[in-house]
């Protein structure tokens, strides 16, 4: 049997030689997740540096089983082989518990698949309401901007957000 990509892959890429590396990559945080990774510099003083730290000491252990990293915003994923992406998984999670409105938020390349979902979901009617929320960033992709519902400024403008939303419950 050959695996291409597993749990088993992602925890090679952790260990050995970026097992090692990786504590000692200050303002570096490792997100565990089910499949794969992200492994966050946002915290680093020299994030450029802290950027090329972890694409080298991760290359090739992920490249050994089959894995793919993905840069994103001061952020580098570590991903199994699979087409999948957020816009995929809200629209699975939207068919399988059959709800009638979804609310969806991001800031990252990451988000993109996810907020176009939202526009072909209400397109297909899939859901009675849906709406895609961006928040922006210095650096926010022009792409995320046109395609969202609603944007944001900054963290504290989706707090604000959220609070409105919450005070008309």
């Amino acid at each position: 049997m050959t695996r291409r990509g597993s749990i088993p892959g992602l925890c090679h890429c952790w260990s050995g030689q970026g097992s090692q590396q990786l504590p000692r990559l200050s303002g570096v945080y490792v997100q565990r997740k089910r499949v794969g990774g992200t492994l966050h510099y946002r915290l680093s003083a020299d994030q450029e540096q802290a950027r090329r730290d972890i694409l080298a000491i991760l290359e090739e252990p992920a490249r050994q089983v089959n894995m793919r990293l993905r840069e994103g915003k001061k952020m580098v994923e570590v991903l199994a082989p699979l087409a999948v992406n957020k816009g995929q998984a809200l629209r699975s999670f939207v068919e399988h518990f059959q709800v009638q409105g979804v609310v969806f938020a991001g800031d990252d390349q990451t988000d993109l698949d996810a907020v176009l979902e939202v526009e072909r979901l209400r397109k297909e009617k899939k859901v009675v309401a849906g709406l895609s929320i961006v928040v922006q960033h210095a650096d926010t992709l022009p792409v995320l901007l046109e395609h969202a519902d609603i944007v944001v400024q900054e963290v504290g403008g989706m707090v604000d957000l959220l609070r409105e939303i919450v005070e008309m419950l």
